[in-house]
């Protein structure tokens, strides 16, 4: 999720030029339940009666969507802001058509955690140790660096390094790194074996309650050349995410087809998705050198 990619995709991008889209709709996700509601778009057949087939990609990470969805191999994917951001500044079309996940009080399947026995229950307790996120300048990472300057913490104190999910409880193993930001199912993994112990400070929604997580995303052409697959799309996430809520065993079994696993943590999802989501967005990305200058976010929501 940094920004390191974009020079060289959107060089890519401008050669292969954006494909439009077939009566076939291809969606990439990455290993995350936060897609869940659109793999239950597919797999309960809401697309298919909406008139479109759809075909559902992995994508093991989320920085791979842009490039896909600009060369025309996905036409739908999800992001976070912290990847459309520069994507748009870098001048690459790209808009959100809905949202997905939000943070929420009290639902928090995001979280900062901390090495068992080393006590570290502050954000002071973190200066001079190592902290691994999974992508250096992601959501995950600069919504942190956030919450550490409201804590009166230096980043600059604080070692980063980029760990992937799956190595997360490798390295914690290993004393390789003090703490993590982790997410579900990592997360709870991480703690109930013993290896972490979870901050009770709750970082992210401690600075941004009820903010984006996760969206979904297309190319600008795409959105303009197929309004009513938006609006059809969209409607299906809607329907999925109130299928998921009162069928949360049968949800289970399709995260486990899809995603290798079910865990019990279920996101807050909400569909609607305005350009002021990316204000806060704008901001870190400022502060912590995501981005250059402002971005116009009245032009990053298809039809807004």
């Amino acid at each position: 999720m940094t920004k390191a990619f974009l020079p060289l995709t959107l060089a890519a991008f401008c050669a292969a030029g954006a494909a439009l889209a077939d009566e076939t709709i291809h969606i990439g996700f990455p290993p995350s339940i936060d897609t869940l509601p659109g793999l239950v778009a597919h797999e309960n057949g809401c697309l298919k009666r909406a008139g479109y087939d759809s075909v559902l990609v992995p994508t093991p990470v989320v920085t791979n969507i842009p490039p896909a969805l600009l060369s025309g191999s996905l036409q739908i994917g999800i992001s976070t802001p912290t990847v459309i951001l520069p994507a748009v500044e870098n001048g690459i079309d790209m808009v959100a058509i809905a949202g997905s996940s939000v943070m929420q009080k009290g639902n928090e399947g995001l979280s900062l955690v901390t090495r068992t026995g080393l006590g570290i229950t502050t954000a002071k307790d973190l200066e001079g140790r190592k902290v691994g996120v999974p992508g250096l300048l992601s959501v995950a990472d600069l919504v942190f660096r956030k919450w550490l300057v409201t804590e009166g913490v230096d980043p600059a104190t604080i070692t980063f390094v980029e760990v992937p999910f799956p190595r997360m409880a490798e390295m914690m193993k290993a004393g390789s790194i003090d703490a993590v930001v982790a997410a579900e199912p990592v997360l709870g993994a991480l703690v109930s074996g013993g290896l972490a112990e979870r901050n009770a400070g709750e970082y992210y929604s401690a600075v941004a309650d009820d903010a984006l997580i996760t969206l979904w995303a297309t190319t600008g052409e795409w959105a303009r050349s197929n309004p009513e697959a938006v609006k059809a799309f969209t409607a299906c996430l809607d329907e999925s995410i109130d299928w998921i809520r009162a069928n949360r065993d049968a949800a289970g079994e399709i995260a486990k087809t899809h995603l290798n696993v079910n865990p019990p943590y279920t996101p807050a999802w909400r569909t609607a998705i305005v350009p002021a989501d990316f204000d806060f967005f704008v901001g870190v990305g400022r502060e912590f050198d995501l981005l250059t200058g402002d971005v116009d976010t009245k032009t990053l929501v298809a039809g807004d």
